[in-house]
């Protein structure tokens, strides 16, 4: 019996098929994803046996007899039937917290430069801004800048519902329902949820090395990491540093009036003092220029997301509109 090979885990199989994912690349979750759910037709997370290892067999993950038993028998619903949405959720689990700050700032990168409404980006742009002449494979002389394009494409497939876009939702929600027809709906629309969906698939191409992940983000989409000034910093503390320093604002501007003047006035007044050529916007140096003329000090990495956060994006110019700030500051504030 010595001779003998050890029955691996169920865990162990996993992550064998975990690696195999990673080196396969960022698509293979995608394309595994739309050969389960083809042979699902009623959208129940489950399938027989028998489809189920072809459907990994079909996308290069390939098991001995025994390890696909061990698979079936760990997912299974009956002895015919296997949960494969239950095994999908294991092979490319929820993005850790780290990860999502990361793809949820990438989002808003993505809103910001192209203009989009609050919560909301089109799939045709983020395709558009990607440069697969710079994927990290591309570079390195693996493949060509085509099969990158590709292969993005193919990880990307019908995130994006019927009018194009990836809306933002409540960002807790985590729990993914793949549709028949892949996840787009007739409109080409798609919501953060299955954004960060699709990002758990290339996630998984980088199971050990979110850095690497990092990197292959803002290497292909690194025109919308060209002004990007605060990196990975959370929502939680952009909002924290961005109200203190409206509230400091607010408060300077009440502690400058004089007689009957009103707060928007007052403000207004500074703003058009540093806006030499009337042009209704300040640029971010005339911007902390005015702030700075009210005592009003920051550090500047907390100056830029106050900066970000109220300005407008011209081609490569940030425009920081100021007579709609000031109303809305003293409305919040």
């Amino acid at each position: 019996m010595a001779g003998l090979a050890a029955i691996e885990t169920t865990d162990q199989i996993m992550d064998r098929l975990k690696l195999a994912t990673a080196q396969l690349g960022i698509a293979t979750i995608r394309k595994l994803e739309i050969s389960l759910t083809a042979k699902d037709e009623k959208a129940t997370g489950q399938m027989v046996n028998e489809e189920f290892v072809a459907a990994l067999m079909k996308c290069h993950l390939y098991l001995s007899k025994i390890d696909a038993s061990s698979i079936t028998r760990a997912y299974k619903v009956d002895d015919l039937t296997v949960n494969y949405q239950q095994f999908m959720d294991h092979l490319s689990p929820k993005l850790s917290a780290e990860r999502e700050k990361i793809v949820h700032h990438f989002f808003e990168l993505i809103q910001q430069h192209t203009n989009q409404k609050a919560n909301t980006i089109k799939y045709s742009d983020l395709l558009s801004l990607c440069d697969f002449k710079s994927h990290p494979a591309v570079q390195s002389g693996q493949f060509s800048a085509n099969t990158a394009r590709e292969v993005i494409k193919a990880a990307l497939d019908g995130i994006q519902n019927e009018n194009d876009e990836i809306t933002y939702p409540k960002f807790q929600h985590l729990v993914i329902k793949a549709a028949l027809d892949g996840i787009q709906n007739e409109n080409d629309e798609i919501t953060y949820p299955k954004f960060q969906h699709f990002f758990r698939g290339i996630a998984s191409a980088y199971p050990y090395n979110t850095q690497a992940l990092v990197n292959f983000i803002q290497s292909c989409w690194h025109s919308v990491y060209k002004h990007d000034n605060h990196g990975n910093i959370s929502v939680e503390e952009a909002n924290k540093y961005v109200e203190q320093i409206e509230a400091m604002l607010a408060e300077k501007t009440r502690q400058k009036l004089k007689g009957s003047e009103s707060e928007v006035t007052c403000l207004t007044k500074q703003f058009k003092f540093y806006d030499g050529q009337k042009l209704g916007y300040l640029n971010y140096a005339t911007f902390t220029q005015t702030l700075e003329s009210f005592g009003v000090m920051a550090p500047e990495k907390e100056l830029m997301l106050f900066f970000d956060k109220w300005c407008t994006v011209d081609g490569d110019t940030k425009k920081f509109f100021y007579r709609p700030f000031v109303t809305k500051l003293f409305q919040l504030h």
